[in-house]
């Protein structure tokens, strides 16, 4: 896909299932600055960007990614895992660079009956 090119709706957006329940009203693709990177550019605070952007992956992907581990409710498998990534972006700045933030923004309302 070309850069800030806008991806096209996946199936559950076009299919039979979405259409009968909701009216898709917006549809837009976004790209954003990395506001942990851009804190981490003003302090240089390597530790405190690792930490977020750990932090902001699991919180947006952990419930997927350890629903199957749901007998670990002390949370070691996830902890664990955030510390890893913490580590391995703590390792890579700042050759790494910044990422951006691509964001689909989907704005439905939901039809009655």
């Amino acid at each position: 896909m070309a850069a800030g090119a806008c991806p096209s709706p996946g199936p559950g957006l076009t299919g039979r299932r979405f259409a009968e329940l909701f009216r898709l009203e917006e549809e837009r693709f976004v790209v954003l600055a990395d506001p942990a990177f851009e804190r981490f550019s003003a302090d240089g605070d390597t530790g405190a960007y690792a930490r977020e952007v750990a932090a902001s992956f699991v919180a947006a992907f952990g419930p997927s990614l350890f629903a199957a581990g749901a007998a670990d409710r002390d949370g070691g498998v996830a902890g664990r895992f955030e510390e890893g990534l913490a580590a391995r972006v703590r390792e890579r700045l700042p050759a790494a660079g910044v990422a951006e933030w691509r964001v689909q923004v989907l704005r439905a309302t939901r039809l009655d009956g």
